[in-house]
């Protein structure tokens, strides 16, 4: 699943596949995150207001700024195109990894079924299965693909030479090629949902497999709880199929 990589001089030399540890992740902009900078042209990024006068926002003026917060991902995946990473692309793409977690009291032959349906599955393409590799210091866990993110090669590279972000392995060659199956997935595929297809009485099915999932620990990543809420709403007084 990994091999080996050379240590990371200059971020161009990054591919799409590389894994790489203490990254810096550049968080979505929030509505409060606009800042005024004041005082001269040299001097403004020293001294700004919390949040700039509606005025200045109609502007769009080059002394309003908007300031994102960054988390540290202790690991990342990055999935941009290799050749867009080597030249012509100022930033990189990135998907934030996180530990992958088994429903507790779950039994072996459960927990390999979780596993396996996470590897292999087209239901969910937005999560990427890792396994866990002690070489890497990797343990099992999941690219949050839908969680992808940018950060400009001047910033990751500053994070390389002064904090300690650093390459730690790259998927194999198999690998990366269902992780670019998994990503034409995301784009291509015809994301149908539920509620444009089924008769109320297979939502009310729904309702039943959504509360065993839930029940059974596999609520994670899906939402299943706020999906399972509306449709209570929708249908206030439904049973479950056979109830009297």
């Amino acid at each position: 699943m990994y091999v080996r990589a050379a240590p990371l001089a200059n971020t161009r030399d990054l591919n799409q596949g590389d894994i790489l540890a203490a990254v810096p992740w550049i968080q979505d902009g929030r509505d409060n995150d606009l800042i005024l900078l004041n005082g001269s042209p040299g001097n403004r990024d020293k001294t700004y207001t919390i949040p700039p006068p509606e005025v200045d926002q109609k502007r769009f003026g080059e002394s309003v700024r908007a300031a994102q917060m960054i988390k540290r991902a202790d690991f990342a995946l990055v999935v941009s195109n290799s050749c867009d990473n080597t030249e012509g692309s100022s930033s990189l793409e990135l998907a934030p990894i996180r530990p992958f977690v088994l429903p507790q009291g779950a039994t072996e032959d459960a927990q390999w079924e979780k596993i396996s349906f996470a590897a292999t599955s087209t239901n969910n393409p937005k999560v990427f299965y890792l396994p866990a590799d002690g070489e890497f210091g990797l343990t099992r866990s999941k690219a949050l693909l839908g969680d992808r993110f940018y950060i400009s090669h001047k910033l990751l590279g500053n994070y390389v030479r002064k904090v300690e972000t650093r390459l730690v392995c790259s998927l194999s060659a198999e690998a990366i090629r269902h992780l670019q199956w998994q990503l034409s997935m995301i784009y291509c595929r015809n994301p149908r949902e539920d509620r444009a297809w089924p008769a109320e009485e297979d939502l009310r099915l729904k309702m039943v497999w959504l509360q065993t999932q839930i029940d059974r620990g596999e609520d994670e990543d899906r939402e299943y709880a706020k999906e399972l809420q509306e449709l209570r709403q929708r249908f206030p007084l439904t049973s479950p199929p056979g109830s009297p």
